[in-house]
């Protein structure tokens, strides 16, 4: 029973740092430090995500309808003249480009993420350069752009961008919001383009997962994972939703003070030895 209480605080935990700019890697990392549970390893941490993946394929359902439809329409219009395509089913293709950097970051980092980056020190260090890229991102430059502005240069740029979310304590949102608003995004716009772009990657890493588990059925106890992705998808439909409607009226601000004092707590906390670094 014990384990289905770590797996609910870890999957609210999940819902909370995937979608709000503050890395849900790295307080993953963190919960498993301070609970001494074994929830950091990268099977758990990609199996909640599969709860947040199911979240975004909802709340977004009627996009991801449309964009199926019009990239079929688009298909038979002009075939493979991929830059003839317009509209929804020109975002479909964006959206796979930008997948594109994340996909080929993941492949290449997997082992040095799950062997030598999960560590305190490095969520700590994480948390404070991150914020301080947020902050200038969202107080610097144009911000009056919206998702079908967004071009191929763009969707590469903030692909590029997630693909550095592979370290934990980015913030795969934070990241990817602030490679928006340097865009030129609007921070609402920017948000909503993040999260339909965290689809792909996140179906990747849920298809590693399968992959591994069918390879070596030991260490991974699907009863509580399976129960931690429930929660985190419950929560995510919240979370999506109220993060959405407060970007539409404040700006980032919060967030960066989040992870900046979070982060100085953790380096310190390193340094006094409460972390294993």
């Amino acid at each position: 029973m014990e384990e289905y209480v770590y797996a609910a605080v870890f999957g609210v935990i999940q819902a909370l740092t995937e979608f709000l700019p503050i890395s849900s890697s790295g307080h993953l990392v963190l919960a498993a430090e301070l609970t001494g549970d074994h929830a950091n390893e990268a099977s758990y941490d990609v199996a909640l995500h599969g709860g947040t993946l199911l979240a975004v394929l909802a709340y977004f359902r009627d996009d991801w309808a449309v964009m199926w439809l019009a990239g079929r329409r688009e298909l038979r219009r002009h075939g493979l003249a991929l830059t003839r395509w317009r509209g929804r089913g020109k975002l479909a293709l964006l959206l796979a480009l930008g997948s594109v950097p994340g996909f080929v970051a993941g492949g290449l980092l997997q082992l040095t993420v799950r062997d030598g980056l999960r560590q305190p020190l490095v969520v700590g260090i994480m948390l404070i350069a991150v914020g301080g890229l947020m902050w200038f991102a969202d107080t610097r430059g144009r911000t009056d752009r919206r998702v079908r502005d967004v071009d191929g240069r763009g969707a590469l740029f903030i692909g590029a961008a997630q693909a550095l979310a592979v370290v934990p304590g980015t913030s795969r949102s934070g990241i990817t919001i602030s490679a928006g608003r340097i865009f030129g995004l609007s921070r609402h716009a920017a948000a909503r383009f993040s999260f339909l772009l965290s689809a792909p990657i996140t179906a990747g890493s849920l298809a590693l997962l399968v992959r591994d588990a069918v390879e070596d059925h030991s260490g991974i106890e699907w009863g509580p994972m399976a129960f931690g992705a429930i929660v985190a998808f419950a929560a995510s439909m919240l979370v999506i939703r109220g993060l959405l409607g407060f970007l539409r009226r404040h700006g980032l601000g919060v967030f960066v003070w989040y992870r900046i004092v979070l982060g100085a707590v953790v380096l310190a906390g390193v340094a006094a030895g409460a972390f294993h670094s």
